[in-house]
């Protein structure tokens, strides 16, 4: 039961980690840290209100933190990992589309160098 814990808190802060870096959506980064948070705090609760229980079912709130941190939270995370995953593919197809397409581009007045002599005076 610990791992699946473990390991979501694991992946979800991987994900708050690399997530700005990747230049993903504010909105992803702050619900990898929400998400992160609610497995925390469901962790805090079965921890402590089945601390003094030796046997299963426990207090009704430590059995509420146990299935938020053992079910709940973790489908919701593995829900937002493939939502990122698509955002990312779609994303990058997107970008891909665009790499062959010519870029019309405004026309400039031709750049003057400082410190150069006109040719004539």
């Amino acid at each position: 039961m610990e791992v699946i814990s473990a390991a979501t808190i694991w992946v979800l802060f991987g994900c708050f980690l690399v997530f700005p870096h990747l230049g993903a959506p504010v909105a992803m980064q702050r619900t990898a840290g929400a998400l992160l948070g609610a497995e925390f705090l469901a962790v805090c609760v079965w921890a402590f209100g089945s601390e003094d229980c030796s046997e299963r079912p426990c207090a009704p709130v430590a059995e509420a933190g146990r299935a938020a941190a053992m079910i709940d939270v973790p489908l919701l995370a593995i829900a937002f990992v493939a939502l990122a995953a698509i955002y990312a593919a779609r994303s990058i197809k997107s970008s891909d589309t665009h790499v062959g397409r010519s870029r019309r581009r405004s026309p400039q007045a031709p750049a003057v160098r400082t410190g150069q002599r006109l040719s004539g005076s």
